[in-house]
């Protein structure tokens, strides 16, 4: 069979790309009206970007609004019957409608009383809008990654368990909603006032907790399901997914960190610019395979330099209290001499503490590096002994078969005097 290449593909496959690329820029053109609504809101002090929390979350639906049908279009463009590439791409179209529903229906209910064409139902999309995205990214985004198939025929329940809570999720809370589209149903959403004491509404929500708990179940399923792949994994498969798992590890700890850390709204849209992409852009750097293997590195400079801010944070804070507890039966005013003291304490232990904790990280995480590196100092130590040129010839031959591992080597060596081979 002939490597699916961009030349080879099937007539059907040119329909699939060019509707790929279709709902890709209806996405991104959704996501630009978006921001424009929401800067206009922002300005006017509609939408309170001031809190750390919205700030936050608005700069993460907007970068994985934008993201991921960009995604989804490269992976289509590759294959376009894979089944990641368009799960994908409906994360982020799903994402893109939420987004934009959400600021017209919002600039709607400030300017125009909900009068604005079509107000009244974008009020009653951004009510479920956000939920199927929401659900496809955090089990089939997961289950189907990075080939596009389940890891075994035993998983197909985990996908019914995600139609189930998609089902559970969406279809209660926007037939509940419906009567109250429009000016009243923003002003639930705007002012954020609970709903009313109505049977149905009540009823729906009791079916949406059902729908939430099917969803954890298909999410820990999807989960599980990765890991058997990880185990199984070898080569290209297994870098890839590295690249997923770190990019995932990466954008969990940061909602951790919004949650649990008091960070100012400076702090928290900044982490959210910095953090928030790495996820869609290791997604891409898995499928489109840009420089796969570089995932062993950043795993291990990541590590390093993790375990390195904790230890250097503590002693600087342990130092400054120690030495501020002693001076203070001198002086009245330690602090500064304290900060001093303890400042130039971190800065003299940065470079060892690093180099030592780079290196237990490597033996452990980065192992490859760490055995280079050893191959390299066993042959140096053996060059300074060695004399004879063909023992050091098939040295350095071994050497670099072992620590750059290339499909072949040859040596070449000039004879004494004549100036030839």
């Amino acid at each position: 069979m002939r490597p699916l290449t961009s030349t080879n593909f099937p007539p059907g496959d040119g329909v699939l790309r060019r509707l790929a690329a279709l709902i890709a820029i209806s996405s991104l053109a959704l996501v630009a009206i978006g921001l424009v609504l929401l800067a206009v809101e922002i300005e006017h002090g509609w939408v309170p970007f001031g809190d750390p929390g919205v700030a936050q979350t608005i700069i993460a639906v907007v970068i994985f609004a934008a993201s991921f049908p960009l995604v989804g279009w490269l992976i289509i463009r590759r294959l376009p019957t894979g089944r990641l590439g368009w799960t994908y791409l409906a994360i982020g179209f799903w994402q893109a409608l939420n987004m934009f529903a959400t600021g017209y229906s919002t600039l709607a209910f400030w300017v125009g009383s909900g009068n604005l064409p079509l107000a009244s139902e974008l009020s009653w999309v951004a009510v479920w809008a956000w939920v199927p995205g929401f659900t496809l990214f955090s089990t089939l985004g997961i289950l189907l990654f990075p080939n596009g198939r389940l890891p075994s025929r035993r998983w197909w329940p985990v996908v019914g368990l995600t139609v189930i809570a998609f089902v559970l999720l969406v279809l209660p809370g926007a037939f509940a909603t419906w009567p109250y589209r429009g000016v009243a149903l923003e002003r639930l959403n705007a002012l954020n006032i609970p709903p009313p004491a109505d049977p149905v509404v009540t009823t729906a929500f009791a079916i949406q907790n059902v729908g939430q708990v099917v969803l954890l179940v298909a999410m820990v399923g999807s989960v599980a399901g990765l890991a058997v792949r990880f185990r199984r994994s070898r080569g290209v498969e297994r870098q890839q997914l590295k690249w997923f798992t770190y990019g995932a590890v990466v954008d969990a700890l940061l909602l951790v960190a919004w949650t649990v850390l008091p960070l100012s709204p400076v702090i928290g849209a900044v982490s959210a610019l910095v953090f928030a992409p790495i996820l869609p852009v290791a997604i891409g750097i898995a499928i489109l395979r840009y420089r796969l293997y570089d995932i062993d590195r950043i795993i291990s400079r990541t590590l390093a330099y993790a375990v390195l801010t904790a230890i250097l944070a503590g002693v600087y804070v342990a130092g400054f209290l120690a030495i501020q507890a002693v001076l203070a039966t001198f002086t009245a005013n330690g602090g500064p001499v304290a900060v001093a003291a303890s400042t130039l304490a971190v800065f003299a232990l940065f470079q060892p503490v690093r180099r030592r904790i780079q290196g237990a990280v490597d033996r452990r995480f980065y192992r490859s590096r760490y055995d280079a590196q050893r191959e390299i100092e066993s042959f140096a130590a053996r060059v300074r002994d060695e004399v004879e040129v063909d023992r050091l010839a098939v040295a350095l031959s071994t050497t670099l078969e072992r620590t750059m591992q290339p499909a072949s080597t040859s040596i070449w060596l000039r004879s004494g005097g004549t100036g030839r081979p």
